[in-house]
């Protein structure tokens, strides 16, 4: 798919083959924004990018670990503009998402227009607080909403007058009318994250919201691009993070199963653990073997298969597999 090169020219990201900071240098790319760029991550960006150009919110799905959030953030500061996150939660209500009354305000008004005639009146009216989403919707903000299928689905109907009409439905009628609601800024754009394999504390989104939405799948990087994430959120020398990688496929071709797949996060955990300890990445070192099968939940994974805990079998099986064949540090890890 060919992307308008003016939308990746104004996106900015760092190249998956560009030099990363060594210990010691300036690591805070993620605070300015930028997020590592290589083929897939180019395509995905900017494909995002046209649909939210042409006034579409967007709803990014993946796995945990995708980079949804991170791509969200870097698309909102691509437009420079203000950006509000607000996280899916079972425990919020409707109401949460409107405008509350909060004080009452009282107003009193002296006349003495006509010397020894004095007119005296009180006008008292509800003072209205609005709620993120309404905030963002009128000043024209971007909302990321970061996985909003764990708040329940009557909690997002406020969403869909926003997308297909362009309206804000408030409890504070309209200045001049009586209207309950305001229009929507034009500059508004929604961006949604969710995990489609998650059932745990999530509900099913009404089909009326995501279809007035553009949804890209976020499957997981290629096997250069997780490289050079690991390393820009850790730090890790390149060998260090090239072992990880390894480790972190292997287990994927092993594990056939979104329960146990481990995702570049849990490479990301691995490379600062043995960093910051100062522990060598080596195979045959007891400690090293204990914080991986930490790292990567070998024990904890509880999914069971004809009595016998399959999963957690396989992944201590690949590592100690793993380990074996590696040796050292020198040695690549191969099946």
């Amino acid at each position: 798919m060919r992307i308008p090169k003016r939308i990746i020219k104004r996106s900015n990201m760092h190249p998956a083959s560009e030099t990363l900071p060594s210990d010691g240098e300036d690591m805070r790319w993620h605070e300015a924004g930028d997020i590592v760029k290589s083929p897939a991550v180019e395509q995905v960006v900017g494909r995002a990018l046209m649909y939210l150009e042409a006034g579409y919110s967007l709803h990014l799905s993946g796995p945990p670990g995708a980079g949804k959030t991170a791509v969200a953030m870097h698309l909102a500061k691509h437009f420079n503009r203000p950006y509000v996150v607000l996280h899916g939660d079972a425990s919020r209500g409707a109401d949460q998402m409107r405008d509350q009354a909060s004080t009452f305000e009282r107003k009193y008004i002296r006349d003495n227009f006509v010397r020894d005639v004095v007119k005296e009146a009180e006008k008292t009216s509800l003072k209205y607080n609005l709620s993120a989403v309404q905030n963002a919707c009128i000043n024209g903000h971007f909302l990321i909403y970061d996985e909003f299928n764990r708040s329940r689905p009557e909690v997002n109907n406020i969403l869909l007058p926003v997308l297909s009409e362009g309206i804000i439905p408030m409890n504070q009628n309209d200045q001049d009318s009586d209207r309950g609601y305001q229009q929507v800024d034009p500059h508004f754009r929604l961006i949604t994250t969710s995990n489609p394999d998650d059932t745990a504390g999530t509900f099913h989104t009404q089909d009326a919201l995501l279809d007035r939405m553009v949804t890209i799948t976020l499957e997981g990087w290629d096997e250069e691009t997780e490289l050079a994430i690991l390393r820009f959120h850790s730090g890790a020398s390149p060998e260090d993070a090239t072992r990880i990688i390894e480790i972190i496929h292997r287990i994927r071709s092993e594990v056939q199963s979104s329960v146990a797949w481990p995702s570049i996060r849990s490479g990301i955990m691995l490379a600062k653990i043995i960093k910051n300890a100062q522990i060598d990445f080596d195979p045959n070192d007891k400690i090293f073997q204990i914080i991986c099968r930490d790292v990567f939940n070998a024990d904890a994974v509880s999914v069971v298969r004809s009595g016998n805990k399959t999963l957690r079998k396989t992944i201590h099986d690949t590592l100690d597999d793993i380990f074996k064949v590696q040796g050292s540090k020198s040695v690549r890890i191969a099946k």
